[in-house]
Parts: structure tokens; sequence; C-alpha cells
């Protein structure tokens, strides 16, 4: 089973942590939301312990562990529930359009073709989306679906890491995701483009009326500036950055500077490059045009980059500093805003890459620790009722006997839960053949409403294949009467007062033992040849 993200179960909190680890900088703010505005307790910049991270996969859980902990105490902070933003290349996306559908049938409908659309082994990935735009093209509206796989085992590293802190990790966002949630909750009309300039990866953002129109990431960062500045002067790459912030090295003229220079600007040029074609791209496809473009990140911090992208592209580029749904007490946060874009964009984030087997852990907990809360309270009402008077003691009894009832309803709603979420699983498979239906003939679409509207409720589908000559359906049934009725009522199936199949019959069938002596159900499949007319 594909494990899709947007499943309804967990909302990222209203108060917490958000933590944002690169390669060279750790990121964490401790935050409170209401609605859009986000005020910040503390914030934290502190560097990474080398080789902890690369490429988004955590190495060193002990080593991030530690500096993370040591700054969290000298903060005071003793928030425990915690989201992370996460950049990687083994995070996929692709952006596709898809049928304006409600949640359930569209998260129906990238479940059957998400096949289609990513190459690997969705097995171990966990995929989520967001809507991105909707857009009529004169044959109904569409949404464009911005589509995000993660490999399961990378996202497994940040859920170790906060049980190692003794956090509750309450979702896992895309650092992609994260930069458009920053970016749409700017007061900017406009059409500019967002650069966020990290060390391993550029993200190319464009965003217009506050919808994003283009979301790229460039696999190269201002790390091989760093790289240019250690080659030259054999330091570490603290000290690179330092001399990056210092000194100005940028030009567009290398005749006129040193050797330095001209590797440095050579290294920064390349990154331009990859954006100029990404901006190319773009023009190509959208009618709005960018009239500014923004950085935040880490790069913002080289000495004159600003200044030198907007002589690259002839178009005025800003740091960006500054967020007016962002109140901060905290100065640090002031001093180095343009380092938090992601943590504050997953903030707002509607889209959770925390594997579903980590959720349902957090539940199951969450539903034991409820039983054994209410199993002291009983027991400490019977305790205290010893040491009461009769009169006292028959009040104690009832509450006891009201406290026991709640507890027995508890469970009742527990097994309600459980039989909900198997109506479920079964309404989702339902919804996914009238989905099918979308790609087929509408002929096919009036047959599965019927068949929906006729078939015994004690019969449930398996799968369902259609071809032109004609259906094959997998079911299971309760009993032999409830099978025989199914295929009667499949061979006298009519539309527009014409047979809809020229012959039913079944190619297999099994009798299958339950859990339980005696219980047994029936598993079968039938083949359903079309009518002349059908066809």
């Amino acid at each position: 089973m594909i494990e899709l993200g947007r499943r309804g179960q967990v909302n990222y909190p209203k108060r917490g942590l958000s933590i944002d680890i690169g390669n060279e900088k750790i990121k964490i703010i401790d935050y409170s939301r209401n609605k859009d505005n986000i005020k910040i307790g503390h914030s934290i910049l502190i560097d990474t312990p080398e080789n902890a991270i690369s490429d988004g996969v955590i190495a060193g859980v002990t080593d991030i562990g530690d500096v993370i902990s040591a700054a969290l105490r000298e903060k005071g902070i003793k928030t425990k529930d915690v989201i992370f933003t996460v950049a990687s290349s083994k995070i996929i996306t692709r952006e596709v359009d898809l049928p304006d559908l409600p949640v359930k049938k569209l998260n129906t409908l990238i479940r059957m073709n998400a096949d289609e659309y990513f190459p690997v082994n969705l097995a171990e990935y966990t995929l989520d989306y967001r809507i991105i735009d909707r857009v009529d093209h004169g044959e109904g509206m569409q949404a464009k679906v911005n589509l995000v796989a993660a490999l399961s085992t990378l996202m497994d590293g940040y859920v170790e890491l906060a049980e190692s802190l003794k956090l509750r990790v309450r979702g896992i966002d895309y650092s992609g995701n994260s930069i458009i949630n920053f970016a749409s909750h700017l007061d900017m009309d406009d059409t500019y483009m967002l650069l966020d300039l990290g060390s391993d990866s550029t993200m190319v953002s464009v965003m217009s009326k506050k919808v994003v129109k283009f979301n790229r990431n460039l696999v190269y960062g201002t790390k091989v500036i760093s790289t240019s500045i250690q080659n030259h002067f054999g330091v570490d790459i603290k000290e690179a950055m330092k001399i990056a912030s210092e000194q100005s090295l940028l030009t567009h003229e290398p005749e006129a500077n040193d050797f330095l220079s001209n590797d440095v600007s050579s290294a920064l040029n390349q990154i331009l490059n990859g954006v100029a074609r990404l901006m190319d791209y773009y023009a190509s496809r959208n009618k709005e045009s960018i009239e500014h473009i923004y950085i935040v990140g880490g790069g913002t911090g080289i000495n004159g980059i600003a200044q030198y992208i907007e002589r690259y592209f002839n178009m005025t580029c800003t740091i960006l500093s500054e967020n007016p749904r962002v109140i901060a007490s905290d100065d640090s946060y002031v001093k180095n805003s343009v380092y938090y874009a992601n943590s504050i964009g997953a903030i707002y984030s509607d889209m959770n890459l925390l594997p579903i087997h980590i959720l349902n852990k957090d539940k199951l907990r969450v539903s034991k620790r409820l039983k054994m809360e209410l199993a002291l309270l009983a027991f400490a009402l019977v305790a205290v009722a010893v040491y009461l008077p009769y009169m006292g003691l028959r009040n104690l009894e009832k509450e006891k006997e009201s406290l026991l009832a709640e507890i027995e309803e508890k469970q009742v709603a527990e097994v309600v839960l459980e039989d909900y979420n198997q109506t479920m699983t079964s309404l989702v498979f339902h919804e996914s053949i009238i989905t099918t239906s979308s790609s087929t003939t509408e002929i096919m679409a009036d047959l599965l409403e019927k068949m929906e509207a006729e078939i015994p409720t004690s019969v449930s589908y398996l799968t369902m294949n259609n071809s032109e000559e004609g259906i094959l359906i997998s079911c299971i049934a309760s009993d032999k009467l409830t099978m025989v009725n199914f295929i009667t009522i499949l061979k006298n199936m009519t539309l527009n007062d014409e047979p809809v199949f020229s012959q039913v019959y079944v190619p297999s069938f099994s009798e299958v033992e339950g859990s339980t002596a005696g219980n047994s159900y029936y598993a079968f499949s039938i083949a359903c040849d079309y009518a002349k007319e059908v066809e």
C-alpha cells in the first residue's frame, strides 16, 4: 500500500519547535502560531557537526542530537513537539494536472496512478501532495498538483533524532514546500523570483499574486564558493564562510582581479547560469514576467551577492530579511532572519512526509496512556473510599460506576472506530472504481454507477480490470447464495433497456477458512463479456 501523507490524521502543532538541518547550519525556532501570524520566543543558529549530514541524510544522530540538546538547555526551551523541514535529492517531485476532485477522490486517483509519476519502488516512499493552483482549460476545472515522494528511510533518521532528544515529532515537510508556504504568506502581490541560497542546493521559486507558478531545486549551492576559498587559504569551512562575508571577492571584471576573485565569481556564475535556464523555461510557459528577485538563505551572507545577482540578471535583487507575519522578541532572529525561511514556512505546511507507521505508533501510545490514566483514577477513587464515611462511600461508588461505564463506552468506541476504518477502506476502493471510469467510456461510468447501486452489500470488490472485450472482477462473498445472486444481477443488468453482457461466467472459485472455526468466506472472480451494443 502506498503511503499518502495527506491523511487527515495529524495537524502541525500550533506551538512547537521547527528545525531545519543544513550541511553548515542548524536552524531552530521555538514558535507559537495564531492563524497566519507566528510569534517566535527563541531562535537558534548553530554550526552543524562536520560530516553529520549529507544530502539530507542524518549520518550522526548522536553528534547532531548533542549540539541541539545543549542549545535547547542554554535557551531554557521546554517545548516537546517538533517539526522538521528537509532538503534532499532523495525527495522526488512531480507537477501534474488532475481533475479538480474532492480530497478523498483525489487521494484515490493519486494512489492509483502513482507508479506513472515516480519510476521508483513506491513501497519504500511516503507520498504527499499540495494543490498549487486551479485553472480552467475549457474542459472543466483542473488542479495543478505538486506531488512529493520521500524515501522513508530518509525520514526515519529525523524520527530517530527526535526520539534521542525526547521530542515528539509531529511532522516532516519538504523544503521546496516550506519555501512556497513562506512566500505565499508575504504581503507581495507582484510576480517575483525567490532564491533560497543553500550550501548544497538552490531552490528557485516564482510567485505571482501569492500563488506559486514555478518551483525547482538546483543540485548545487554556495558550497562551491566556500570550497574555492578553502582551497585558496587552506582554512576550514567556518573560516571560509567568514572570509566570504568580510572580503569583497565577487566581480564582473575578471581581468582586473586576482585568481581568487575569478574563482569565486565563476563558482557563483555556475549557480546563476542554472537559475537563468530555469527562468527561460518559466518564461516559455507563463505570461507573467518576473519583476524582482529576492534572496534568502545562508548564501545571502556572501559579501556583495545581491548586487552581483542584480547586475547578472539586470533586475533588482533584494535580501528578504523582514516578514510582516512574524513577531520576534529574540534579537538573534532579527539579526539572522534570512536563515529561517524554511523553518517559518514549515509551520504553515499542510503536507506531512512522516511515515504512517510512526503516526499510528503515536496514536497507539496516546490510547494506551488514556486507558492507564482511567485505570489509575478508578483505583484512586476506590482507595480513598476506604477512609470515608458510609454516605461518602456510596457517592464514590456511584462515581466509580460512572467511570467504569465511561471506560466501557470508550472500549465500545474503539470497536466502532475499527468498524469505521474498515468501512472507509472499502469506501476508498469503491471510489477508486468510480475514479477509474473517468479514463474509460461514459458507458463504463454509467455501468459502474449501476453496479454500485445493485450489488449485494455482503459482496466486496478486490480488483476490477476493464478492457474492450469486457471486465474481470475479483470479489469475496460471505456465502454461496450471495455469490449466485451477484452473478444473476450481472447477467440481467441492462443499460437503456439493452443487455450489458453477452455472457457472465466464473473462471475461479475457492472457499477460504476464516480466523475462527466454522467461519469461512468465498473468493471468486467473474468474467463479463460485453454485448456488441455496449462495445
